[in-house]
C-alpha cells in the first residue's frame, strides 16, 4: 500500500510526466484558452478603458472556458487524447458550470474573511467540485458533496498543489500591470516579465493543472473501490 505521504510527490510526478507526453496536445489548448480569456477580456478593457467591461465576459465566458479545460486535463491523466473543442464542454452544462464556479469562489471567499485557515480547508474541500460537475455531470450541489467525501483524509495532500499554483502566480512577474485608482492596465512587456509569462502559461500551470488531474483521478478510483 502506498504510503501517504508520498502521493503529492507521485502526482507531481506524475503531472509532469503526461504533461511531456502529451505535450504537443496541451499547446494548442492552451493558446486557444488564452486567447479567450485573456486577449479578449485585454481588449474589451484597451477600448473601453473601464476595468469592470471586462468582468460580464470573465463571467459568462471564460468560466465556462475553465470548467472545459478542467475536462481536457482530465481526459489528458487518462491517457485519452481529447479533440480540442473538448475546451467547449463548459458550454454544455452552462448554468452549472457558472454556479459551480461562482458558489466555490464565494465559499472560499467568505472562508478567508472569517479567518484564513478556514478559506484553505474549504478551498481544499470542494477544489474538484468543478471537476466533477463537467466529467461526472453532476448536480452544483451534489457535486460540493462528492468533492468533500473524496478528499476527505486527503486534504492535506492536496493542498500541497493549491500552494504551489497560488506560489508561482505571486512570484511570477506579469506582463500587464494593473492601476486600481484608475482603473486602467499598463503593459509591462520586458524579457524578463515575458519569460515568466511563457513559462508559466506553458510549462508550470499546465503542469499543476496535470497534477491535480491525476490527484483527481486517484481520488474518484479509491472513492468508487470503497463504495465496492
Amino acid at each position: 500500500m502506498m504510503d501517504k505521504n508520498s502521493l503529492p510527490q507521485k502526482w507531481f510526478i506524475e503531472g509532469w510526466n503526461a504533461y511531456l507526453d502529451y505535450l504537443f496536445t496541451i499547446v494548442p489548448a492552451i493558446l486557444i484558452f488564452k486567447a479567450l480569456t485573456f486577449g479578449i477580456p485585454l481588449l474589451i478593457w484597451k477600448f473601453s478603458q473601464k476595468q469592470w467591461a471586462a468582468y460580464p465576459y470573465m463571467l459568462l465566458i471564460a468560466i465556462p472556458l475553465e470548467i472545459g479545460l478542467n475536462l481536457y486535463f482530465i481526459k489528458l491523466a487518462r491517457n485519452q487524447e481529447p479533440p480540442l473543442n473538448d475546451i467547449f464542454k463548459g458550454f454544455e452544462i452552462y448554468q452549472n458550470a457558472i454556479l459551480v464556479s461562482v458558489i466555490y469562489g464565494l465559499i472560499v471567499m467568505g472562508g478567508t474573511l472569517l479567518l484564513v485557515i478556514p478559506g484553505i480547508i474549504l478551498a481544499v474541500m470542494y477544489a474538484f467540485s468543478a471537476y466533477a460537475v463537467i466529467d461526472k455531470k453532476m448536480s452544483v450541489m451534489d457535486s460540493f458533496k462528492y468533492s468533500a467525501a473524496i478528499t476527505l483524509n486527503y486534504r492535506g495532500k492536496i493542498l500541497s498543489i493549491l500552494l504551489m499554483t497560488i506560489s508561482i502566480h505571486l512570484l511570477t512577474p506579469n506582463i500587464i500591470k494593473f492601476e486600481m485608482t484608475k482603473a486602467i492596465y499598463q503593459t509591462n512587456f520586458t524579457l524578463w516579465t515575458i519569460t515568466g509569462y511563457i513559462l508559466i502559461t506553458f510549462i508550470f500551470i499546465p503542469w499543476l493543472r496535470m497534477s491535480m488531474a491525476k490527484a483527481y483521478i486517484f481520488l474518484i478510483a479509491r472513492n468508487d473501490k470503497m463504495i465496492k
